[in-house]
């Protein structure tokens, strides 16, 4: 009887404990699992997605400023030393702008972006591109 009894609270003990660690182990994969998928989204924003919004604040700053030189223009008036300031001004940020729109091609290679945006960045610098020479007539 003794014997019985003592299997009885050995397997008592046993089934509660292994229950136990099956939970904790489930819980501890579960979370690495999850941590290693943080790891990779957090590397993919900082390697490649910061990069290209950084990019893209800085093409607005240049679209800005290439603005900026051409009502420079108007407000400095066109005397040789505003012409040629704002003329720089112009080519300065009209070399960079494009480019740095353009950086949005890779998000799209990556597939972070939809093949679908394709059509849009097209459109977009295709636009760039004819306005610029007008604008730079100015």
């Amino acid at each position: 009887m003794t014997l019985l009894n003592n299997l009885s609270f050995t397997t008592k003990l046993r089934v509660p404990i292994l229950v136990v660690l099956l939970i904790m182990s489930t819980v501890m994969a579960v979370a690495y699992r999850s941590f290693s998928e943080q790891q990779r989204i957090n590397r993919t924003v900082t390697e490649q997605i910061l990069p290209v919004q950084s990019a893209l604040e800085d093409a607005y700053r240049d679209l800005y400023q290439i603005v900026a030189a051409g009502q420079g223009l108007i407000v400095g008036g066109l005397t040789e030393r505003n012409l040629a300031f704002q003329h720089q001004e112009f080519i300065d940020n009209s070399s960079k702008a494009r480019a740095r729109l353009a950086d949005v091609q890779g998000l799209i290679a990556s597939g972070l972006l939809g093949a679908e945006h394709q059509a849009s960045l097209d459109l977009m610098l295709a636009e760039f591109d004819r306005w610029l020479p007008h604008y730079g007539a100015l």
